[in-house]
């Protein structure tokens, strides 16, 4: 862990930060995880469609949310930031996080399925990668489940939701005694704080010593 210089305004995270670490990692390495589970099901290739939209925001009642067009659709939510601990002047949270796979299938079962295995390979991913690649301190599974979406466009189409929760731990959310140091807030909060204390006065002691002669080298 780096030093922060004295009156600097870091770390800063919190529950959307949350979301683009999971998003960025399942982005990354989700289509892997999801090939491999259609190798291990002895489907083929791209049965279990890649996602096509990544979002934080679930919005069930649009027609346009779950178009087509974005289907499977992947929804990441962390919630609250709970169980706050002090290690020195660093805090660090446990945060929960929910994570939605839409999927779309020829039939209900064939939806549940694709549902169940979509979530379980998210799952399997963040179980190998529980740092979301350097964010995170440790992540545990909560729970997994599957369910049907009813289709807000009333299409003749067969929706389910594989959904789970996980317990995130943050470290470095929060620094105490940082800030700046000056003693009132400053008139114009955009021009920003210098990180360093100002400096009024340098004290330098010199020790001399006269140079060696080349006849003593």
């Amino acid at each position: 862990m780096s030093a922060v210089p004295i009156g600097l305004f870091e770390p800063f995270r919190h529950s959307v930060s949350v979301d683009r670490a999971v998003l960025a990692l399942l982005m990354r390495w989700l289509p892997t995880y999801l090939r491999q589970t259609e190798i291990r099901e002895n489907k083929p290739r791209s049965w279990l469609a890649r996602p096509r939209a990544y979002t934080t925001v679930n919005e069930d009642s649009d027609e346009d949310f779950y178009s087509d067009k974005q289907m499977p659709t992947v929804i990441v939510t962390t919630g609250n930031g709970e169980d706050w601990q002090r290690a020195g002047d660093l805090w660090m949270a446990h945060f929960e996080t929910t994570i939605t796979v839409v999927t779309r299938g020829r039939s209900m079962p064939e939806s549940r399925l694709q549902g169940a295995l979509s979530i379980a390979s998210v799952t399997e991913l963040l179980i190998d990668k529980p740092s979301l690649e350097g964010f995170a301190n440790g992540l545990r599974p909560v729970s997994e489940n599957v369910r049907p979406v009813t289709d807000p466009a009333n299409r003749s189409r067969h929706l389910c939701a594989g959904t789970a929760v996980y317990d995130l731990f943050v470290a470095d959310i929060r620094r105490g005694l940082a800030g700046p140091l000056q003693p009132d807030p400053s008139e114009d909060p955009d021009t920003g704080y210098d990180p360093y204390p100002p400096v009024d006065e340098i004290d330098i002691d010199l020790d001399w010593h006269p140079p060696t002669s080349p006849l003593e080298q």
